[in-house]
């Protein structure tokens, strides 16, 4: 049946320090980052996000919206960590990492690494066995539904 929970590993995204949350919404306040990775979060819909179009209106800050949301449908700052490193949000990652559990620290390592590697894609000529594999194994990734073990 898995690892047991163990209580002490899971921060809800709402229980974070008061000031990591703060630098992590000022940030994605920030030319409306948020918008950004709101497309990357599972559980959160179009109504969502005009949801939060409509608190920054009103001049509050549409991530602390956003994460509210997304809290609410069960995810914590480990998921939230993630997805800062899928999508490359290292200073993020920097800020949040004490609200993480320790088991996801290796993500940042790998983000870093990814992005250390030649900028230049391996391109495989048209038609060679190995492109038209990768074409058939395409899939899209999406971020990891809350669950227990998590």
């Amino acid at each position: 049946m898995g690892e047991p929970l163990n209580l002490s590993q899971i921060t809800l995204i709402s229980f974070m320090k008061r000031d990591i949350l703060q630098q992590i919404c000022d940030i994605l306040d920030t030319d409306n980052t948020w918008e950004t990775i709101a497309a990357y979060m599972p559980g959160i819909h179009l109504k969502d996000v005009e949801a939060c179009k409509k608190f920054a209106s009103f001049s509050q800050s549409p991530s602390k919206l956003l994460l509210r949301v997304w809290c609410a449908k069960g995810y914590t700052t480990n998921h939230l960590y993630q997805l800062f490193a899928k999508t490359k949000l290292i200073r993020l990652m920097r800020i949040i990492k004490p609200e993480v559990n320790e088991k996801f620290y290796y993500l940042e390592d790998k983000v870093l690494n990814l992005s250390k590697k030649s900028t230049k894609p391996k391109v495989n000529p048209p038609g060679s066995q190995s492109a038209s594999r990768c074409k058939k194994t395409e899939s899209k990734e999406s971020s990891p539904a809350p669950t227990q073990s998590t």
